[in-house]
């Protein structure tokens, strides 16, 4: 008959625990933020849109402004004849409307200006000849309706009155012109470019709001 082999005093202790069923915890990458870059390139666009936007508003008020200045009985000559004008020292430049709604009247006239029959002369309060040049460039304004050319452009030497006659030795149909300062004509262009750069914002503003969208919908 067999023994049994001695057994040591009983052992105390905590509990021994294997690993937990199926292996250590796994922990996934952190969520990734889906399309960023949508949101980023919509801010960026929904903010130049703006700013030009507002450039474009206030170029469009401004032009209006010297429009108006323009376009009335008292600083309009409507030719064939002569009007004298207050003037200050400076360059001005010679405006012919090819279509103008002023008084509750519309010049629209179908021949042509100039011509070889056509003679446009600025003389100052003694009756002595301004020299009238042909302005630099070839620059053009559009106000709604209203269209016009700039065709003759004089340098005044000091303030005071001046006479600015446009005739012709053959037939002539009724057209308007009016006068700019230099300063005014450049600040007329600017805001038609103006205009243009707003029109171009609202288009890039547009188009960063429809990024923003996209970004709120893929990022769901």
């Amino acid at each position: 008959m067999s023994q049994m082999p001695p057994q040591g005093p009983p052992q105390y202790g905590p509990p021994q625990y294997g690993p937990p069923m199926g292996g250590p915890p796994q922990y996934g990458p952190p969520p990734k933020k889906k399309g960023i870059v949508l949101l980023v390139l919509g801010l960026i666009a929904l903010v130049i849109g703006g700013i030009l936007v507002l450039v474009g508003v206030g170029g469009g008020a401004s032009m209006v402004s010297t429009f108006e200045s323009l376009a009335n009985e008292q600083s309009t000559l409507v030719a064939p004849g002569e009007k004298t004008f207050h003037l200050e020292a400076g360059g001005n430049i010679v405006i012919v409307w090819d279509q103008l709604d002023m008084g509750g009247r519309t010049y629209a006239p179908s021949d042509q200006y100039p011509t070889n029959d056509t003679r446009l002369t600025v003389t100052d309060a003694q009756g002595q000849s301004i020299t009238v040049e042909s302005p630099d460039g070839d620059a053009s304004i559009q106000i709604g309706t209203n269209s016009g050319r700039f065709v003759a452009a004089f340098e005044t030497p000091a303030a005071g009155d001046y006479t600015l006659s446009v005739t012709s030795s053959g037939e002539m149909d009724q057209r308007a012109f009016s006068l700019l300062k230099e300063s005014d004509a450049m600040a007329l262009v600017g805001g038609v470019f103006a205009v243009l750069g707003g029109v171009c914002g609202g288009v890039i503003a547009v188009v960063g709001i429809i990024l923003i969208v996209v970004w709120l919908i893929v990022r769901k």
